[in-house]
Parts: structure tokens; sequence; C-alpha cells
């Protein structure tokens, strides 16, 4: 009976800490929550800031594509003509900016 009388006032207090942490917790997004048109603004600037970095991206990846695609021509022809083909050491792998992921 002890025991029964614990669990109901534990499990009082720990709803009730649920609430109050709940009703702290809204305060505080409510109050540190940037306004509408704000939240709008940076919302399009980081959107611009993307577009501008992937593009950049894409095109960072059209010319490594392109290099690769060229040395691949000149490899296989060589290869025909030695009938030993090597390892190109101008491969690369394409670097990817560590600002990007």
């Amino acid at each position: 009976m002890v025991q029964s009388k614990q669990n109901k006032s534990g499990s009082s207090f720990f709803f009730a800490g649920v609430v109050v942490g709940g009703v702290i917790g809204a305060a505080a997004a409510f109050l540190f929550s940037p306004s509408g048109k704000e939240l709008r603004q940076n919302i399009g600037e980081q959107s611009l800031l993307l577009g501008r970095k992937s593009s950049d991206f894409i095109q960072l990846a059209k010319e490594k594509s392109s290099y690769l695609g060229k040395t691949m021509s000149r490899t296989s022809a060589a290869g025909r003509r030695r009938k030993a083909p090597e390892a190109d050491k101008e491969l690369q792998m394409i670097p990817i900016p560590k600002d990007y992921i």
C-alpha cells in the first residue's frame, strides 16, 4: 500500500515536470525565434547562397569530367599503340570541398 502511494506521487511529479518543462520550452522558443519577415529573409539569403555554391560545384564537376574524358581518350589511344596499358598518374578523383557537405 505504501508503494502504491509512492507510485502515484512519483507519477504526478513526473507529469507536473513535463508540463512545466513544456511551458518553459515554449516560452523560450517564442522569445528567441525570429519574426516571420526576418525568418523569410534568412531563408531567402541561404537559398541564394546554396544556389551559388551548387552552380560552382557543377562547373567544377564539368571541368573535371571533361579533363577525365580527354585523359581517358589519350590513355586508350596510347594503350592501343603499346598493347600494354599502364595506369595514368594524372587521373584524379573530383575533390569535394568541406563547405559543400
